[in-house]
């Protein structure tokens, strides 16, 4: 076995254990897939420490299991939860960034893609008070690629309508306007 690979011994708190062989590269958050995938038990619920001399619990899902310490031969215990509040989540998008997101276990997931679009859809724009709406989510489109139809802005709690100018909504320079996914179908 090369250095870059590790057998683990994942131990359930009632004696089951299971041998694991995965990157030493590998994060907490693959580890967890990888254990739901031997024991059925998703990774929300997984709360996993070990203990090299120190007890370590392994938290962090965006971190690598070297950087916990871990090696070849480590114990890696297994306790099942039942979280009741919200958690968070890491989605990594197309150029390898990841975004946090927290959520629940209630949440669907057009709730949770709406989460990741409006976190990943920030810009910043010049425009003139003399503008209108139209040509502000036509700026949007251009960069962001967001069709005008699924452009929902608001500024101070109101939705900013086509055709009307930005100045009759008071928007003033460095403004913030929110925009929110339009959801087509029904």
């Amino acid at each position: 076995m090369n250095s870059s690979v590790m057998e683990l011994t994942i131990k359930l708190m009632g004696g089951d254990e299971k041998s694991l062989v995965v990157s030493g590269e590998a994060t907490v958050g693959e580890l967890k897939q990888r254990i739901s995938q031997l024991f059925g038990e998703p990774p929300y619920k997984q709360k996993l420490s070990a203990d090299n001399g120190t007890h370590i619990s392994l938290e962090d899902d965006s971190r690598t299991l070297s950087s916990y310490g871990l090696h070849s031969g480590s114990v890696v215990s297994l306790l099942i939860t039942n979280p009741a509040g919200p958690f968070q989540v890491f989605v990594k998008n197309e150029k390898g960034q990841i975004g946090t997101y927290d959520v629940d276990v209630n949440e669907t997931v057009d709730q949770l893609q709406t989460k990741i679009f409006n976190k990943l859809r920030t810009g910043t724009y010049d425009v003139d008070v003399n503008e209108t709406v139209d040509q502000l989510q036509t700026k949007i489109f251009n960069k962001l690629r967001v069709p005008k139809d699924q452009q929902r802005l608001v500024f101070n709690g109101r939705q900013l309508e086509p055709g009307r100018k930005l100045q009759e909504y008071d928007i003033t320079p460095l403004s913030t306007i929110h925009m929110t996914l339009r959801l087509r179908g029904g």
